[in-house]
């Protein structure tokens, strides 16, 4: 998997690892496409790759959320967790992989919560890596 996810980061690119139907993910996807080339946007849907889920959880240090149908969102400490940070619906009591994943460059910058926080550093660091519109 470590293939699979590195082959996909370059430097001179914005990367976003999502999940088909997240809306944190179109969420992430949309403010980066207002301030990125589109030419340097690239974008890899993991649904359903565990391993890649797995490796860029291991890799990026985002912690995983556990869900529990009716209750809000936990990560895996029990730390309760700010809208936009967990991702993926369902019932029962589940650890969830974070998405989305966003790298600027080789860069991990972490998910929608992230991104957001940054968000008036983004033109700046995009402009450092040729990709900002």
């Amino acid at each position: 998997m470590a293939t699979y996810v590195k082959s996909r980061i370059r430097d001179d690119k914005v990367t976003i690892f999502k999940k088909n139907g997240c809306p944190y993910c179109r969420n992430a996807l949309e403010l980066l496409k207002y301030v990125c080339a589109p030419e340097c946007l690239q974008e890899f849907d993991i649904t359903g790759l565990e391993d890649v889920q797995d490796y860029l959880q291991q890799t990026t240090r985002q912690r995983t959320v556990t869900v529990v149908k009716g209750a809000s969102q936990r990560t895996s400490t029990g730390r309760k967790i700010a809208d936009g940070q967990g991702c993926e619906a369902g019932g029962g009591q589940k650890a969830r992989k974070r998405v989305p994943c966003v790298f600027i460059g080789k860069q991990c910058i972490g998910g929608l919560s992230e991104l957001e926080r940054m968000s008036c550093k983004l033109p700046a660091m995009l402009q450092r890596i040729g990709a900002r519109k």
